[in-house]
């Protein structure tokens, strides 16, 4: 796969130490909105058009 300019950016990116962490938390925050969004839709818990 041919790597873009974002994977060259992101892979120097991740050598900081913080920034590597910062990284790992949106991304795990991301999979459990991710698992939740289902949920709620089912639980009829989301927002209704127009009440968002």
């Amino acid at each position: 796969m041919k790597k873009t300019n974002f994977d060259r950016y992101l892979k120097e990116q991740l050598k900081n130490h913080a920034f590597a962490e910062r990284f790992d938390r949106a991304d795990e925050a991301w999979d459990v909105a991710l698992q939740i969004t289902p949920l709620r839709q089912k639980s009829e818990l989301s927002p209704k058009r127009g009440q968002e």
